[in-house]
């Protein structure tokens, strides 16, 4: 889908340094350049021009979220379990009691961003997502995990499997965005609802606002009701 694109799009082509469509390389030779930057520890140059030039100025809002990835190797949903069950067991020698949980007392726990990145599962397999409007999708390949300022702008990203939950991936990266710039507020939607991660959204000096999860028949009637009450409150112009 890459090459297609830089082939047809000159814009694009000469962005990334290829003046025409003879200089970009070969399939195989961006399969292994995305394999090395995968498995690399080092952070490439783009990713500290943040930093540099953004570091002091105030992101305010950072909004959180996930989006699919659509691959072309076959899912592979055991390297994918063995990830998950790594993560979930780690988390519970570290005292966090969950995959995406924050340290119990609410200070954030000392965490290695780059190392808690490559510790996630990253194997091709299997994913399902819930769309804007309720319906749910599946696709094969992988999950993207986004971390924008205002504006849109990334801030951070990781690629992990497609079967990992959004909410396991919170922790992770938002401790590499605190890292990169200063935020006020962290905006995600009923998927990231869980205590751990109001916690570490708390320790890291920001406000989390998380769309509720009604897990429970009697909360989802509560809130049912709680809409009921505000549409009749409610008064039209005059």
């Amino acid at each position: 889908m890459l090459l297609d694109r830089l082939r047809h799009d000159s814009t694009l082509r000469r962005l990334c340094g290829w003046r025409s469509v003879k200089h970009i390389p070969s399939e195989a030779t961006f399969s292994r350049a995305f394999a090395e930057f995968a498995d690399s520890a080092c952070e490439p140059p783009a990713r500290g021009a943040d930093q540099t030039h953004q570091g002091e100025r105030l992101a305010g809002h950072i909004s959180r979220d996930s989006t699919a990835i659509e691959g072309r190797e076959r899912a592979d949903p055991e390297g994918a379990a063995a990830g998950q069950a790594e993560a979930a067991a780690r988390a519970s020698a570290q005292g966090r009691g969950a995959p995406h949980g924050a340290a119990p007392s609410g200070a954030p726990a000392q965490h290695d961003p780059a190392g808690d990145a490559r510790r996630l599962p990253y194997a091709c397999d299997i994913g399902v997502k819930r769309d804007a409007k309720g319906y749910q999708t599946s696709w094969s390949g992988y999950k993207l995990h986004i971390d924008a300022a205002d504006g849109a702008i990334p801030v951070s990203c990781l690629r992990t499997s497609a079967s990992l939950h959004d909410s396991q991936v919170a922790i992770p990266l938002a401790t590499l965005t605190a890292e990169r710039v200063r935020n006020l507020y962290d905006l995600m939607d009923s998927a990231y609802d869980a205590p751990e991660i109001r916690a570490h959204s708390r320790a890291l000096g920001h406000v989390a606002i998380i769309d509720v999860n009604p897990r429970s028949g009697a909360r989802k009637q509560a809130l049912r009701q709680e809409r009921q009450a505000r549409a009749c409150l409610w008064v039209g112009p005059v």
